[in-house]
């Protein structure tokens, strides 16, 4: 999924590679459930910095134009929707990370 140069869902949609699909579903889940742990407070963003936050932030928005196709095609806006948190909370704590090294 790193080597993945979707800039839509039709471009993904025409490949229609099986491994594809399956390698989006396989990470998706376990980025889903690190989202999840997020959320609900039973891993700090501080671990799951430690172990995950170059991995979320290379591969979600390589996946992103899928899932935001997927959505619409199958009408479930809520479809990878922790994984879509776990990036963006991890984005910010780089963001203020960043910031805070600045000053």
């Amino acid at each position: 999924m790193a080597a993945w140069r979707y800039d839509s869902y039709e471009a993904h949609r025409q490949k229609n590679d099986p491994d594809d699909y399956i390698s989006l579903m396989v990470v998706s889940v376990f980025f889903e459930n690190m989202g999840l742990l997020l959320r609900r407070k039973f891993a700090p963003i501080t671990l799951l910095d430690d172990l995950l936050s170059g991995p979320i932030l290379e591969i979600r928005p390589k996946v992103k134009p899928v899932w935001d196709g997927l959505r619409k095609e199958h009408n479930q806006p809520s479809w990878a929707e922790w994984g879509e948190f776990f990036h963006d909370a991890m984005a910010e704590r780089m963001a203020r990370l960043h910031r805070s090294e600045g000053r």
